[in-house]
């Protein structure tokens, strides 16, 4: 785990994909990045953030299929 948590720049990109991602409503894409995220030890914060993301989108396909 790094010890400085200030975001590395490969963390800023990834987290700018991310926002591409969601705002596309592009789920298998935004869990592609979150998985990057891990995979790097990314910031604790933009992993959360996308995190959230998900569970959002995932939110809004569940309230879908229930209509």
């Amino acid at each position: 785990m790094r010890m400085c948590m200030t975001p590395s720049s490969e963390d800023i990109q990834l987290y700018d994909e991310a926002r591409k991602a969601f705002k596309e409503k592009n789920l298998q894409r935004l869990k592609e990045i979150y998985n990057r995220l891990l995979e790097i030890d990314a910031n604790p914060e933009i992993v959360y953030i996308v995190q959230r993301m998900i569970d959002e989108l995932e939110g809004k396909k569940e309230e879908a299929r229930q209509v």
